[in-house]
């Protein structure tokens, strides 16, 4: 099922590049041949295919530019009644996101 999932969120994802770019392609035929505006349904759909073409690049560009270098540590305190009292502390340690990069950055 996951795997459906992720095909389905990749499709999405290039449709609506595709669409902004038929969007940017009519918008620059338009200019050139000095055509009319386009119909306002028309309009608001190739507002909204750029608009979503655009939060999409600035996700891409934090997750590249700024993500990779907010490193957090955090430390969380349990306490449960199955643990016996003045019993030495048990450490855990979760490492995540690992992501295999060509050029190391704040590891």
């Amino acid at each position: 099922m996951a795997d459906y999932m992720v095909l389905l969120f990749i499709a999405v994802v290039l449709g609506v590049y595709l669409f902004a770019l038929l969007a940017v392609g009519r918008l620059a035929l338009r200019r050139l041949r000095r055509l009319g505006p386009p119909t306002p349904g028309g309009r608001q759909a190739e507002w909204l295919a750029l608009a979503l073409a655009a939060v999409g690049l600035v996700c891409m560009a934090y997750g590249y530019f700024v993500e990779p270098y907010r490193l957090a540590v955090t430390h969380v305190r349990v306490v449960s009644p199955k643990l016996a009292r003045g019993a030495r502390p048990i450490r855990l340690v979760h490492i995540s996101d690992l992501h295999s990069d060509p050029r190391p950055r704040h590891v």
